[in-house]
């Protein structure tokens, strides 16, 4: 049964209840021609009505990571996927004309498990996490998929692709920064600080800190109101007789405190630069101010960082999924055996990093990926300028659609 979530203070998107495993997904089937420009919000709302008509077209699902990790996160990789195929078919004919092949996309968004509004599974395993997430396919009647998995959910896709009665319905893969091997020794503190750091230190520094402060000071007309009335005071108490040395002293005081604090200094502006360098990468940086749709993403960047509590059992969910994984790795890569999907890898690097560690992460990805697959297709990628949770969203984005368009039709 499909229905529309109540009361959430993040969004309003659909529910689909799985009867048999009594689990809750949610998700959003969304038309990449009408995707929203301005998606991301401190309290956004989406519809929740489904168009029948995406079920036809292409559907490409989006698969989050543990960190940040959640619907909204699906939906921020689903932006820049929309807006690099919009791009391509306005300057194009479009519709496959002209002579190109470039089509309108479905675009399938989830929570996974235990993050925000998505319950968790009867058992840990990347494998229970694909059935549920087939049997939402199943109801929404989507034929077939294209994946573009991110971070830790690329051993989910792969667990999608290796399914037996499955396989055959998953046309390509897109992996973003895969995880091909666990070490619980190495990873475990990162998510130990994720799951133990106090949310409302978290919730402080990441969204209320970055965000909701410096959107306070970005009020223009407030500021400007507030700066023009105390010049003019100032100036009427030179007129009444006031001491020259004294209004001058005043209007330098109150010139340094609407400086600092008017828009016309872009607080808000510089401390979002800084959260897209650091999670997104100084390409993406550079990207949010080449263009006005990726402005505005970038710009509510903070949202997914907000609401840490509710997106902990997910981490915590993720954790034990990987140790399972790490305990059956022999096991699960002589699945992976079955699969025969077309595959790109896209991995990113900070500015900083050097050409040994890149090489060292792109070999290591390839031997997983080459020495235990099928595929006749596998493609690498590297993009240097990403950051340390997401990536590039217009750079990456155009990697994937190209992909999605040579081998996903």
């Amino acid at each position: 049964m499909t229905i529309p979530a109540e009361n959430s203070s993040i969004h309003n998107a659909n529910k689909f209840h799985n009867n048999s495993s009594v689990s809750t997904i949610q998700y959003s089937l969304t038309n990449s021609m009408f995707y929203p420009d301005v998606f991301l919000s401190p309290q956004p709302r989406f519809n929740s009505q489904l168009d029948l008509s995406t079920r036809n077209l292409p559907c490409v699902l989006f698969l989050h990571g543990s960190h940040p990790g959640g619907f909204d996160t699906s939906r921020f990789m689903a932006s820049g996927f929309a807006h690099a195929s919009n791009t391509k078919l306005l300057a194009t004919d479009g519709y496959g004309m002209g002579g190109n092949n470039l089509v309108p996309f479905s675009l399938l968004n989830v929570s996974r498990p235990g993050y925000l509004e998505s319950s968790l599974n009867f058992d840990n395993t990347f494998n229970s996490e694909a059935l549920g997430l087939i049997r939402l396919l199943d109801k929404l009647s989507i034929k077939s998929i294209r994946i573009v998995a991110l971070d830790s959910s690329s051993l989910l896709a792969m667990e999608l692709a290796s399914i037996p009665y499955f396989r055959e319905r998953v046309k390509s893969l897109v992996l973003i920064n895969p995880i091909t091997s666990f070490n619980p020794y190495s990873d475990y503190l990162k998510f130990i600080k994720l799951l133990f750091a106090p949310s409302i230190i978290q919730n402080l520094k990441t969204y209320y800190g970055s965000y909701r402060n410096a959107r306070n000071y970005h009020k223009k007309g407030t500021y400007s109101l507030l700066n023009d009335k105390a010049q003019s005071k100032a100036h009427q108490d030179h007129e009444l007789g006031g001491n020259d040395e004294n209004t001058s002293k005043t209007l330098l005081k109150r010139k340094r405190f609407f400086s600092s604090h008017s828009p016309d200094n872009n607080t808000y502006e510089s401390r979002i630069s800084k959260l897209v360098s650091l999670h997104c990468g100084e390409l993406a940086a550079t990207e949010m101010h080449s263009d006005n749709f990726l402005y505005h993403n970038y710009l509510n960047l903070p949202v997914l960082f907000s609401q840490n509590e509710s997106r902990k059992l997910g981490i915590k969910s993720d954790f034990i999924k990987l140790g399972h994984f790490f305990d059956d790795s022999a096991a699960v890569k002589r699945q992976w055996k079955f699969i025969k999907s077309p595959i790109c890898c896209i991995t990113t690097s900070t500015a900083g990093a050097t050409n040994e560690q890149i090489n060292t992460n792109i070999e290591k990805v390839k031997l997983s990926i080459l020495n235990n697959v099928q595929s006749n297709t596998v493609e690498f990628h590297h993009v240097k300028g990403g950051g340390v949770s997401l990536y590039p969203l217009s750079r990456v984005s155009n990697i994937a659609l190209e992909f999605v368009n040579a081998f996903g039709l």
